[in-house]
């Protein structure tokens, strides 16, 4: 869950109060994380958590009923990447991975947003990543390593120049290794449609990420390397967090 517009802490909270007339159960949710803006025109600051549910309807069917939801609860849909009242994403959906124009489970942010993992990290720790095969925990801890290791590929020579010159001057904590260095935290691929190619969730696209080759660079960066505070520990007390 996500957004930035209006009462967010009680739009959550209306959200989950929602979803069993939906068919889904919620088991869990996150404390409440605050994290800076993703994109250039997303507005102030976000809030983010994670939830843990159980249904019996299929990925798209889940994906389907949440965006549903988003519209009861106000969203409007004007701009990508901009400000929003509530974000309803499907991160994951047990062991099932799926790569449709509709739909990609595990959701790209999962491997490398610190405001979309680490509240999955606190309810669901030990669950593997069905792509990476590696638990979620795991996939945080690569992201707490300084200096953070990552490898860019596609890029033309002056691209290449401007990364490594907004690494040098605003990302001091990043480590830029060279192509053949497997064991990168990040891999930023320039070009790709994540929506179009096989999916490898260590692989980020700058084709689905806003702005130019920087601001796309930038904001993947301060997503990896700025950890959410938490904003509230347990605001929904009726729901265990675990």
């Amino acid at each position: 869950m996500g957004g930035n517009l209006g009462s967010m802490d009680e739009t959550f909270r209306r959200a989950l109060e929602l979803l069993p007339s939906h068919g889904i159960e919620v088991a869990a949710v996150s404390s409440l994380y605050e994290s800076a803006p993703m994109g250039f025109e997303a507005g102030q600051p976000f809030l983010n958590a994670a939830a843990e549910i159980s249904v019996t309807c299929t990925a798209h069917e889940c994906l389907a009923i949440l965006q549903q939801l988003e519209d009861t609860l106000g969203r409007v849909r004007h701009t990508h990447w901009g400000p929003r009242t509530i974000d309803l994403d499907l991160g994951l959906f047990g062991d099932e991975v799926h790569h449709t124009a509709e739909l990609i489970v595990p959701h790209p942010a999962c491997s490398y947003r610190r405001f979309a993992i680490d509240p999955l990290v606190e309810i669901a720790p030990d669950f593997v990543h069905p792509v990476m095969g590696k638990e979620l925990r795991s996939i945080q801890k690569s992201l707490l390593a300084r200096p953070l290791p990552i490898v860019i590929s596609g890029f033309n020579q002056k691209e290449q120049q401007q990364i490594q010159q907004l690494i040098l001057t605003e990302f001091p904590e990043v480590d830029l290794r060279p192509q053949n260095q497997s064991e990168a935290a990040i891999f930023l691929q320039a070009g790709g449609n994540p929506r179009t190619t096989p999916p490898d969730c260590r692989m980020i696209s700058f084709d689905d990420v806003p702005g130019d080759t920087i601001e796309a660079c930038k904001a993947i960066l301060s997503a990896a390397t700025l950890a959410p505070h938490i904003r509230h520990n347990r605001f929904f007390p009726n729901i265990s967090s675990k």
